[in-house]
């Protein structure tokens, strides 16, 4: 059966990684099926239209019978696709996304092993449809059904699966400006059983809602493996990026426990031609210093031929009564000493880095002015901008798998559309602002973006 991994990015960079559509490919292939990755970046200065029209017409040449829409920023793009393909459409994201026309089915994350269950389905190899791991569709009926089943966890997707980065049909506009590839250890949340919710009210939501981690995230709980294991498919996933790509520039691992096996994947590190690459690794911001010895041990491993970088530790706010909204279990105070560490690290090793990605969200419903000049204070207290940059122009993005959704909803403040999302990320639900006086403030400062640096902005428009 022919199957397109689509790929169609509103982003000009090289953000999204495109490790588990090489894996979903890899594995359709090993499968007996023809699967092709095709990949399109809008950049600016292209025309939309015609990069999409671009898409198009490569589906239309090829006949796919299944695609599967890595992101998917646009709820026009399943609907042309059907139209030009007639095939079943799959994407990843929240099960709301069923309410755009054209998707057949929605998985929470691009695994592989689901996928393929899906396109064994379709070619009629006895898979049946309600029974796919992690699969939400609907059924005849108009009801949604999620599967019970979690997803693959990621030991078993790549000892199962199969990489294949010759799978790719890269079409353009957009090029990165370096090579920057992924690899994964695990894709789940250390805090998504912690600290759950106080019985804070009377907001009711669906039980696959999880009640502990954050009010904002969709990610499952975190699997502990021992290093050895980890190790294994690691060393899978690492050797195929090297023999596919021999001059990558950063090396991303995706895996949010990293720092506590962070020396040991530094002397894995050492026994791949890596010499000058660059080494991001994530994680909650709270890890920084409870396992700093590993961390610390890790950068003299790889002193004098490798960056340590962090990216993407979660901040989110600097409100104290934002923060709690998020159920973060971090106050500002935490997060000013964890940043303040972080500085004093990098003081002592020149092999430490940061790439300001750090996760940051400054608009939600129920953001208040008070909640705007609060981060605006603390921001320039604590030197945000070497964590996060743009900070003031993030915003929240909402489904159905989250807490803070249902909040929303029981409120009022949901727009009950799934809106476009022109950043990249999968669409998402819509909401509205509960307090009038903060959306004249997110709209003036958005129609005044780069007239100054942002929190200067923001301050100006706050008054």
């Amino acid at each position: 059966m022919k199957v397109a991994i689509v790929r169609y990015i509103r982003n000009a960079d090289n953000y999204f990684f495109d490790l588990f559509d090489a894996t979903i490919a890899g594995t359709l292939r090993a499968a007996g099926h023809e699967a092709v990755v095709v990949e399109r970046i809008l950049t600016p200065g292209f025309d939309e239209a015609e990069v999409e029209e671009g898409l198009l017409t490569f589906l239309r040449s090829f006949r796919p019978m299944v695609v599967f829409l890595s992101y998917l920023p646009s709820v026009d793009l399943p609907a042309r696709i059907t139209q030009a393909t007639g095939a079943a459409i799959g994407a990843y994201g929240s099960r709301e996304m069923l309410d755009i026309p054209g998707l057949d089915c929605v998985f929470p994350e691009p695994d592989p092993l689901s996928c393929l269950e899906f396109v064994e389905a379709m070619a009629g190899r006895g898979v049946e449809l309600d029974r796919i791991t992690g699969i939400s569709l609907r059924l005849e009926d108009g009801e949604v059904h999620t599967s019970r089943k979690r997803l693959h966890p990621i030991h078993e997707i790549f000892t199962r699966g199969q990489i294949d980065y010759s799978s790719f049909f890269r079409l353009g506009p957009g090029r990165p400006a370096q090579v920057r590839k992924h690899i994964a250890g695990d894709w789940g949340c250390p805090y998504r059983n912690l600290n759950p919710r106080r019985a804070n009210g009377s907001t009711l939501y669906p039980s696959y809602v999880p009640k502990g981690g954050c009010t904002f995230c969709t990610r499952p709980r975190s699997y502990r493996l021992p290093w050895e294991l980890k190790q294994e498919i690691l060393a899978v996933q690492m050797d195929k990026v090297l023999e596919a790509f021999p001059d990558v520039s950063q090396l991303i691992l995706i895996d949010e426990n990293a720092l506590s096996f962070v020396d040991d994947y530094a002397r894995f590190l050492l026994t791949r031609p890596l010499e000058g690459v660059e080494i991001l690794i994530s994680g909650r911001l709270d890890h920084v210093e409870r396992y700093h010895e590993r961390l610390e041990a890790a950068l003299e491993v790889l002193a004098g031929r490798n960056k340590l970088c962090l990216y993407q530790f979660g901040i989110e706010n600097l409100s104290d009564s934002a923060l709690e909204r998020y159920n973060k279990g971090l106050s500002f105070p935490d997060i000013a000493r964890a940043l303040n560490f972080i500085r004093e690290l990098s003081a002592r090793h020149s092999n430490l880095g940061i790439e300001p990605s750090f996760g940051f969200i400054l608009f939600d419903p129920w953001t208040t002015p008070a909640e705007l000049r609060e981060n605006v204070e603390r921001a320039r207290e604590i030197g945000l901008d070497d964590f996060r940059s743009n900070a003031p122009f993030t915003s929240l993005r909402l489904a159905p798998e989250m807490w803070l959704y249902w909040k929303a909803r029981q409120e009022g403040l949901l727009t009950g559309h799934v809106d476009d999302n022109d950043f990249g990320y999968a669409v998402n639900s819509g909401w509205r602002f509960k307090h009038p006086e903060t959306e004249a403030i997110f709209h003036a400062l958005m129609s005044r973006r780069g007239e100054a640096e942002p929190w200067d902005l923001l301050s100006s428009v706050l008054g």
